[in-house]
């Protein structure tokens, strides 16, 4: 019995140690970005340009050719244009605000993902969801001390907060477009977006 628990014990632990790690990468950048302070755009175009290019090679690679319909084509229109607005809504909140409150806006996330399936994909609300949704709105509330037009903080979260909607958005229209390969769809949604951002770089 010991030596089979062995192996399940090594893999939860690598587990584990595998998302500490992911979350430790996804907690630094919005702390990089704040401390590097250059244009949003920049950010942007450079790590969509890491992403397509990589993901092309992958698919040259692999032999694998886009052949796609009117209607595929405007489903990665819209993927990249959601994306692209959720990073650009998500690195001007961390410019304008703070590293933390703008990771704490976009924690929201998975509030809209409720509230989305509610009301998108008629999946029905328990009292546990409903309460969990309204802890996490008054939650993410509190962080401001002062709600004014004049408060960069809070325009930061507001920022933040639509970050994590547009977010939300994304697992969504790529459920409803499953016939598309998921890399097609992840080429697409990159491929737009680092237009969006490329036509920034000017400004």
């Amino acid at each position: 019995m010991k030596n089979k628990a062995a192996p399940r014990i090594h893999s939860l632990w690598l587990n584990v140690g595998l998302a500490l790690v992911a979350v430790t990468l996804m907690s630094a950048v919005p702390v990089i970005i704040k401390f590097i302070s250059v244009s949003p755009f920049l950010v942007g175009a450079v790590r969509l340009a890491i992403a397509v290019a990589g993901l092309g090679l992958w698919l040259r690679l692999r032999g694998e050719r886009l052949s796609l319909t009117a209607d595929q084509r405007r489903v990665l229109l819209l993927l990249g244009v959601v994306f692209g607005c959720h990073w650009l809504t998500y690195f001007y909140a961390i410019a304008i605000s703070s590293a933390s409150i703008a990771a704490i806006g976009i924690s929201t996330f998975g509030a809209h993902l409720l509230l989305l399936g509610w009301i998108l994909q008629g999946h029905r609300a328990n009292l546990v969801e409903i309460l969990a949704v309204v802890l996490a709105m008054v939650g993410v509330l509190l962080v401001i001390d002062r709600y004014s037009v004049e408060s960069t903080e809070m325009w930061g979260l507001l920022l933040a907060v639509l970050s994590g909607f547009l977010y939300a958005l994304l697992p969504v229209i790529h459920q409803k477009n499953r016939d598309l390969p998921s890399r097609t769809r992840a080429l697409g949604q990159f491929a737009v977006a680092l237009v969006l951002f490329s036509l920034g770089l000017p400004f």
